[in-house]
């Protein structure tokens, strides 16, 4: 729903990243409606919407979501970096999942610390009567993986409770 760290051209703010994910999984929906807020800095949402003295419109939001689930059975909505990333002062990621009635797998990296930002980000959802369907372990690289790395996955889903959905490179 916003994409920070744009790149300018003709047309105005494009995101790569949302580029990449639409031709990824070859969607011809409107770059305005798939991101309906681009933001030039790449810093989080609410800071950088201060500094280039621009509200963030939560209604463009909520409208490019429902016209978007009147087209598609299913739809991934990216978290903007993380559940308790501010998009105004007075509200979150995790207010905007709420808001939009929409479950959360919850994208980790693998290394030491992983398991605290974790179940720190389970413990906020349930927290927020947010569903949890699971979480990834991503950018985990195998041949190169120290004791934290091996052992994260397991003590994750030891103590939250929570199922493993996958560990991807």
């Amino acid at each position: 729903p916003i994409a920070t760290g744009a790149v300018r051209t003709p047309d105005g703010l494009i995101s790569t990243d949302v580029q990449f994910l639409l031709k990824s999984i070859e969607c011809h929906d409107e770059l305005n409606v798939v991101n309906p807020i681009t933001i030039d800095l790449h810093i989080a949402p609410l800071v950088a919407s201060r500094l280039e003295e621009r509200e963030i419109e939560l209604d463009k939001i909520r409208n490019a979501y429902f016209k978007l689930s009147q087209r598609h059975d299913f739809i991934v909505v990216e978290g903007i970096g993380g559940i308790l990333v501010p998009i105004k002062e007075d509200y979150f990621v995790s207010d905007m999942i709420k808001e939009l009635n929409l479950p959360c797998i919850i994208v980790a990296r693998p290394g030491l610390g992983t398991i605290n930002h974790t179940i720190l980000t389970i413990r906020e959802a349930q927290h927020m009567g947010i569903e949890i369907r699971g979480f990834i372990i991503n950018g985990m690289d195998e041949k190169n993986a120290g004791m934290a790395e091996r052992t994260n996955p397991e003590v994750i889903m030891q103590v939250s409770y929570q199922t493993m959905l996958g560990i991807l490179p």
